[in-house]
């Protein structure tokens, strides 16, 4: 910066955000559509909240609904760029209830445990500290 070369066009810090975006945005858009649609083999809304029922969010529903609307929106959103720091922050919020939820399996994925969800979540809420990088809708736009 001060020597008066130019930055160049792209550096690891650049594309690591949208490398991270990607990964996290993409993964909560299709888990949420999943609950909401039954897209990409999922159960849809209906027994997305029995099953929500059956763990203990009462009702089941209207917690599949808000859970399912928060993956799904704020996946896009981070996805590309675009309102970053809240839709990071969502994510978290409804990946933290979720790694709640996996929590009495123990720590390790195979056994259903909060490993996968916490590590989104982590990831989630680094990016709503961090902001977007330079390759996203909200530099676009400013």
């Amino acid at each position: 910066m001060g020597s008066g070369r130019h930055e160049p066009v792209t550096r690891s810090r650049d594309v690591g955000p949208l490398v991270l975006r990607g990964e996290v945005g993409v993964g909560q858009f299709t888990h949420g559509t999943q609950e909401l649609f039954g897209w990409f083999g999922g159960h849809g809304l209906e027994a997305t909240g029995a099953a929500f029922e059956r763990v203990g969010f009462r009702p089941g529903y209207p917690n599949a609904l808000t859970a399912g609307l928060g993956e799904a929106e704020g996946g896009s959103l981070l996805a590309t760029g675009l309102a970053t720091r809240p839709a990071g922050a969502a994510v978290a919020a409804t990946i933290t209830v979720a790694a709640g939820n996996h929590a009495p399996n123990g720590f390790f994925n195979q056994d259903r445990g909060l490993e996968f969800p916490l590590s989104l979540g982590i990831a989630a809420l680094a990016l709503s500290l961090t902001g977007p990088g330079r390759f996203s809708l909200d530099r676009l736009l400013g």
